[in-house]
């Protein structure tokens, strides 16, 4: 692991691991083969655990199991609804709907209430924010009927951010679930994003649970400048981590590497 590291210049290793058995195994091997050259880095790697929370939320995982072994929970709080759903919904929303339950089958406040509830530290807890929106075609409001996905702006069905409200579109808000929507009449095409209004209210809510922060999926879909989601969050939080990042492999066969990446 240590050589793939500096190689590329990472700072850490993902893994998709369901079960606090799956972790644990991990752990076993990761102390059977890597710790020695890990060592050789000279820093201390944390593991920090990536969640799609409807997922936590369908399966009830056993999250205590995984605890002792997880530095850092970065909770995936998106893709609630997309392509895959039933019907059109919400992807990202903060509450559940009672007025319209059928647009939010999952929300962030009942997972958030569920890790906390299983004995997760919250300050190890980090709060996922799309920077991305999800398309519903031919639909005549949310938690409606559709038919298909848009044309999208990364893929099929997924725009940037910074895209939206597309061209044509009026953006909405869901007060109740705290999320952003854009609805084009002329096309009936719905998008379920997050925008300032509902990253601000994200941002007091994971300050007043006591949230250990933020993460982005990913910075490519933000916006420059004041409409920035990830600057409007840090406004929000009022402070952010300064800690150094430990991307300096002097020993990498890349110049660019070796070098620090200058310019980037």
């Amino acid at each position: 692991m240590a050589t793939t590291l500096k190689l590329f210049s990472l700072e850490g290793k993902g893994l998709k691991l369901d079960t606090a058995e799956d972790l644990e195994a991990h752990i076993a091997d990761l102390r059977a083969n890597d710790v020695e050259e890990v060592k050789v880095l000279g820093n201390t790697f944390g593991i920090g655990a990536c969640k799609l929370l409807g997922e936590v939320l369908a399966e009830k995982k056993n999250l205590q199991k995984m605890a002792p072994f997880v530095d850092g929970w970065h909770l995936m709080a998106y893709d609630y609804a997309g392509s895959w759903s039933g019907k059109t919904g919400h992807q990202s929303n903060l509450y559940r709907s009672k007025s319209n339950p059928a647009a939010t089958q999952y929300d962030t406040e009942t997972a958030v209430n569920y890790y906390l509830s299983q004995g997760i530290n919250p300050s190890k807890v980090l709060l996922g924010v799309p920077l991305y929106g999800r398309s519903f075609a031919r639909t005549d409001g949310l938690g409606k009927p559709y038919s298909g996905i848009g044309k999208g702006s990364i893929e099929a069905g997924v725009y940037h951010y910074k895209a939206l409200p597309a061209p044509g579109a009026e953006e909405r808000w869901d007060a109740e679930a705290v999320a952003a929507w854009s609805y084009d009449k002329k096309t009936r095409e719905l998008v379920t994003y997050d925008n300032q209004n509902s990253v601000k209210r994200k941002a007091d809510y994971l300050v007043k649970k006591r949230l250990g922060g933020a993460v982005f999926w990913e910075s490519a879909g933000d916006r420059a400048g004041d409409r920035s989601l990830v600057r409007t969050v840090s406004k929000a939080m009022g402070a952010m981590d300064q800690t150094k990042n430990w991307l300096s492999y002097p020993a990498s066969k890349y110049a660019n590497i070796r070098k620090g990446m200058p310019g980037q």
